[in-house]
């Protein structure tokens, strides 16, 4: 059938259509033959006050249903949308690729939203959970959590001396902006004097920070330490006296040292 405007034919309904029909037919099959293999992701909200991942017909709100074995998408309206206190009802956002329909997220009676699969993801780097319900002590700076990481880390000689540093088990947390390396070392055979300094750090330290460590050098004290602007943790004595390399000469030290980025 031709488009008239005016009175005057202008282009045919073929014409328009031509290299483009899809025919869908009753299976899924055919449905995923011309949609692609994993077919098109359907999405629906629907209600339950008998528990997450326990929705029927009769409480569906706008649900969509899809019938694996026929390829048939089925729509239940939704009754009663009261929840009484005390009971799971929840608004439940379901998602089906490829036939399986699955509750993914809820919004619950109680104010809860609950994942029910997968994971949060961060979208824009900077960006995370803000807490500035919370009333803050003074002197707050921010109420965001928008880091964590967690991994190992290679601690090397950043003394000078080249020497090579035998490592084990050495691991680092970031959370926000607190970062915690932790870790065994042991030296090498050396005599060289210069002052410990094991560099290597995950993240650059935006403050001062210091911790004990155990050594196998009888009868010292030594704290790690780390400067303001630095990847580098230093080894000291009791009064800020620097370890040499020769004093740590076949020794191994243990640690862990949280610092802030």
């Amino acid at each position: 059938m031709p488009l008239w405007v005016n009175g005057t034919k202008k282009i045919s309904i073929a014409n328009i259509t031509a290299g483009r029909n899809v025919a869908l037919a009753g299976s899924l099959a055919d449905f995923r033959a011309n949609y692609g293999a994993t077919g098109i992701p359907i999405h629906s909200i629907t209600y339950t006050t008998t528990g997450v991942g326990t929705v029927s017909a009769a409480t569906g709100m706008g649900a969509v249903a899809w019938n694996s074995s026929t390829g048939n998408i089925a729509q239940a309206e939704g009754v009663s949308l009261n929840p009484s206190v005390g009971n799971y009802g929840a608004y439940v956002i379901r998602c089906a690729t490829a036939g399986v329909l699955a509750d993914v997220f809820s919004f619950e009676y109680d104010g809860t939203a609950r994942l029910l699969t997968g994971n949060l993801i961060q979208g824009t780097p900077a960006k995370g959970i803000d807490f500035t319900a919370n009333t803050p002590a003074a002197g707050m700076t921010s109420q965001l959590l928008n880091w964590y990481e967690e991994g190992t880390w290679t601690p090397t000689d950043a003394s000078g001396a080249g020497l090579s540093l035998t490592e084990a088990n050495c691991q680092y947390t970031r959370v926000g902006r607190l970062v915690t390396v932790s870790g065994r070392i042991t030296y090498p055979s050396t005599a060289n004097t210069a002052a410990t300094a094991i560099g290597g750090l995950p993240a650059t330290s935006s403050s001062y920070a210091s911790a004990g460590v155990v050594t196998g050098v009888a009868g010292t004290a030594i704290d790690a330490y780390i400067g303001v602007g630095a990847t580098v943790m230093n080894l000291y004595s009791p009064g800020t006296v620097a370890v040499t390399n020769a004093t740590m000469s076949t020794r191994r030290v243990n640690f862990s040292i949280t610092y802030m980025v």
